[in-house]
């Protein structure tokens, strides 16, 4: 079964030895229970492309870990069902974990609800059940 699945940028890594050459990087946990063993693996991704295969068809728990992902990074997960955002709001722009992302307020443009952006936000807060993944 599939127990983890996240990402990382390793853009500004230091030690590297023996380690493939990856810009970002999305890890796989994979646990098997009958045999009490698991085991971790490491897809190494280059900024020039952040494309990997989505398992949710294989591991259907994996749909919201790399909406996720894909949300917190910019990696996209080909053939994924239904890749939107999950946490940050619809107008969000950007990939917050990543190391380039700016954190400062003083990074940022002053901010300004606009009246469609004020009504995007509030009708995201309605439950919708295909928003979260799932068929209505």
């Amino acid at each position: 079964m599939m127990f983890d699945l996240h990402g990382m940028d390793e853009r500004l890594r230091t030690h590297r030895d023996g380690l493939p050459a990856a810009d970002f990087s999305v890890f796989y946990h994979l646990i098997s229970m009958d045999r009490n063993r698991d085991i971790m693996l490491k897809v190494a991704l280059s900024e020039n492309d952040l494309n990997v295969p989505t398992i949710t068809k294989l591991f259907p728990n994996a749909n919201w870990y790399e909406r996720e992902t894909w949300e917190m990074f910019g990696i996209t997960f080909n053939g994924h069902p239904h890749l939107t955002r999950l946490l940050m709001p619809p107008t969000w722009e950007g990939h917050p974990l990543r190391k380039d992302y700016p954190a400062r307020a003083t990074e940022f443009d002053p901010f300004e609800l606009t009246k469609a952006k004020q009504d995007l936000e509030n009708g995201s807060a309605d439950l919708q059940t295909r928003r979260l993944g799932h068929e209505a």
